[in-house]
């Protein structure tokens, strides 16, 4: 066999320098989208897990009741909600309410709050299911995070 003993000539080289260039940009550019997808989803789904923690402390707290009031009497302004729990021979007030993308809440018979639960809430909605018995009651939380909304909405029963 005969053995090449030239080297590359400058069009040669030039042209293997701008294949591995390209390659490197192409690698780049992927490394790059993937980067800010993993980023996107990641705080997607931290919105998604708030959202649900939001909507599942208020279904706690909505099947334990023995009187549900939407809105909250006394922040009827804003989306909110009352819950009246047994205790003892008495009941004692819970009540969440949405203040500038803040979920406040407030128990209002055991002095505690009102305190911000969660943040980074685009909106929350309270409405009744079965009036005019007032038993069931839809939770609606919404976030809007990486360009997406994400809804979580949970039905929860009155048992008490």
């Amino acid at each position: 066999m005969r053995q090449r003993r030239r080297a590359f000539t400058l069009p040669e080289m030039a042209m293997a320098i701008l294949i591995g260039s390209v390659v490197v940009l192409i690698g780049w550019a992927v490394m790059v989208f993937t980067w800010r997808v993993v980023y996107q989803n990641r705080i997607q789904t931290a919105a998604q897990t708030t959202a649900f923690n939001v909507v599942q402390m208020i279904e706690e707290d909505v099947m334990r009741s023995a009187l549900i009031e939407v809105p909250d009497p006394d922040y009827p302004s804003v989306p909110s909600i009352q819950v009246r729990i047994p205790f003892g021979n008495t009941t004692r007030r819970r009540a969440y309410r949405l203040v500038s993308g803040n979920l406040v809440v407030q128990y209002k018979d055991e002095g505690v709050g009102p305190y911000t639960a969660f943040s980074g809430i685009g909106g929350m909605a309270f409405a009744f299911v079965n009036s005019p018995t007032n038993t069931v009651v839809r939770t609606t939380c919404t976030m809007n995070v990486g360009g997406a909304t994400i809804q979580i909405t949970s039905s929860a029963y009155r048992r008490n």
